[in-house]
């Protein structure tokens, strides 16, 4: 009877030809969202690489895309300061990617 159950519960694996399986892929393309990850992960060992105001400025401004209002209330300094932070961290990532294009992927 442990036998029968136990079956019932885990059938035997069935075969598959592979060209019915094309239908379980992903609507995404693979190759997209690796480079988009790894992509990811290089803009934000830029970013961590910034001074760490420009770094803030940056996350907050431009990957979580707060104003500068709201970025500024999140730190606890004025928008002005903010927007010359970000401005000054994109400047310097800019630059990076510039002096080295191929360590980065352009």
């Amino acid at each position: 009877m442990d036998h029968l159950r136990r079956a019932n519960r885990h059938p035997p694996p069935v075969p598959v030809p592979v060209e019915e399986l094309d239908y379980v892929a992903a609507r995404e393309d693979t190759a997209a969202r690796a480079i988009e990850a790894i992509t990811t992960e290089q803009a934000l060992r830029l970013i961590a690489s910034l001074p760490r105001d420009q770094a803030e400025a940056v996350l907050l401004r431009a990957v979580v895309g707060l104003d500068a209002k709201g970025a500024a209330q999140v730190v606890g300094k004025r928008a002005g300061a903010i927007r010359t932070a970000a401005y000054r961290g994109l400047k310097n990532i800019e630059k990076r990617i510039e002096r080295r294009p191929d360590r980065f992927g352009y």
